[in-house]
Formats: C-alpha cells, structure tokens, sequence
C-alpha cells in the first residue's frame, strides 16, 4: 500500500479539502479504468481496473491534520507511476494543495527508470526491482522492445 499527504495551505483547510474530494468523480468520470466505489465510509475510494492494474485508491481527509490522505492498492508492480501521473493531473489544478509528497515519489520513480537509456545512446544502465545491470546496446536493438 501507497499512502500520500497532501497539506492544505489555508486556514479554511477542510473547505478547501472537501472541495478537491468533491471535485473527484468528474475526473474519475473522464479517466479510463477508473470507476467510482460507492461501498465506502469515507472521503471517496476509486476501484482501479487496465490500464492501471487491478486495485483502489482512497482519497479523504485526515481526522486531526489539514491534509489530505491518499491511499492507493493494486496488485499489479509497476504501475504505480502511471497511476500517480494521471492523479498528478487532477491534483494540479488545486494551488491551495501541496503536492510536493506526490512530486517526490514521481521524481523517485523517474530515478529507477533507465533514464541513461536514449535511443542515441550505445549502452546505458539499469535499474529495476529486479536488479541491475549494464547495457550495451546492439545497432539492430529497438529501444522500446528492451524495455
């Protein structure tokens, strides 16, 4: 499980948070594989289904904090940085929320992906949770199908 805080800027923090939680589902509306939830308690959950894997995510206000919690689940690897970009998306358009928490895990993600590996490259090293290792790229390779 992934879980996110968002603080609120602003004295009115619940308003403003309420504001965002309300704002949601016209974005899950416009997202393929993302559907509403109504079997929830609080703040609004998201099932999650192709192409972002199969899980959830929770979207609600702290009980005792001016934050928003983001919780996301999903049984597929790898798909979390997908899915944080296109929340990254929708979260954006609120300046009275502080993203940086969101904008470290993708800079995070950014460094694990093979960002040494351009197309003009000869070689380039990797990382993944699998391992690591080291490259050298071949002139008949098709960067895309290495990856």
């Amino acid at each position: 499980t992934l879980e996110l805080r968002f603080k609120i800027k602003g004295a009115d923090y619940s308003k403003t948070g309420n504001q965002v939680i309300q704002a949601l589902p016209a974005f899950v509306a416009q997202t393929a594989g993302w559907q509403i939830d109504p079997e929830n308690e609080e703040g609004i959950r998201v099932s999650l289904s192709a192409p972002y894997g199969s899980g959830w995510f929770l979207l609600r206000m702290s009980l005792h904090e001016p934050l928003l919690v983001l919780q996301v689940e999903n049984d597929f690897s790898g798909i979390q940085p997908k899915f944080l970009q296109t929340f990254a998306s929708f979260i954006a358009d609120f300046t009275a929320i502080d993203n940086r928490s969101l904008t470290n895990k993708l800079s995070w993600y950014n460094l694990t992906l093979p960002e040494y590996a351009r197309a003009d490259n000869n070689e380039f090293f990797w990382i993944s949770l699998l391992g690591w290792g080291w490259y050298q790229k071949q002139p008949s390779d098709n960067f895309l199908e290495l990856m």
